[in-house]
């Protein structure tokens, strides 16, 4: 798409793409801090894979890069790296992966009208479709 920006640098913010934010240490901790307390109070391993993928897609962080509005955190990658890193340190299963997560959720939030984020971004986020 000319105009946009380059994909790999920006974030898409409908049509328009905008440079993500840089965070400060004190933003990292703050995701750290925030992540890490939600696991404690939400990881069971006793827990379905699909009851905790569902869980990871209500609190935003199946996706943490897209858009709250789509159902994410807005972190950028640092941010969603550190989720991950939560994730892992506590023994969590990770999220839903695939085509669907890498390809499709993004395109939709940047591209789909309000109704397409909400019919179609819950059930990639969430593993019910790849």
């Amino acid at each position: 798409m000319s105009g946009c920006g380059d994909l790999h640098t920006d974030v898409a913010v409908g049509c328009e793409w905008t440079t993500p934010p840089t965070y400060t240490r004190n933003i990292m901790s703050d995701i750290t801090n925030e992540a890490a307390s939600w696991v404690e109070q939400n990881w069971d391993p006793d827990l379905t894979v699909g009851e905790w993928w569902q869980r990871l897609a209500d609190a935003g962080y199946s996706h943490p890069t897209l858009p709250e509005a789509a159902g994410g955190r807005g972190y950028n990658r640092a941010g969603n790296a550190e989720v991950r890193t939560v994730l892992k340190d506590a023994g969590a299963m990770g999220p839903p992966t695939g085509l669907g997560m890498m390809l499709a959720a993004p395109t939709i939030a940047a591209h789909g009208s309000p109704e397409q984020i909400e019919r179609l971004i819950t059930p990639i986020t969430n593993g019910q479709h790849a």
